[in-house]
C-alpha cells in the first residue's frame, strides 16, 4: 500500500490500520525529508505521538524520501 501524508494525523492512523489488517502487507510511505532516515524517523515519531508505537510492525513500513518537494 502506498501512503502519502504519512506523518500527518490521518496518515498515522491509516498506516496502523493497514498493518493490523493484513499481516503480509508492506506499507510504503512517501515523506519529505533530507534523507530516508530522517523521513522514516518523522513517520515513527508521528506514530508514537498518537500512541501507535509500531514495535515489530515497523519492519513492514518502507519510507521513501521525497527530496525537493515544495512546502
Amino acid at each position: 500500500a502506498l501512503v502519502t501524508g504519512a506523518p500527518g494525523y490521518y496518515g498515522v492512523f491509516l498506516i496502523d490500520a493497514l498493518l493490523r489488517l493484513d499481516a503480509g502487507l508492506r506499507v510504503v510511505c512517501l515523506v519529505r525529508g533530507r534523507s530516508r532516515d530522517e523521513a522514516r524517523q518523522r513517520v515513527l515519531d508521528a506514530l508514537r505521538l498518537y500512541g501507535l508505537a509500531p514495535g515489530e510492525l515497523s519492519t513492514r513500513i518502507e519510507v521513501r524520501s521525497a527530496r525537493g518537494m515544495c512546502c
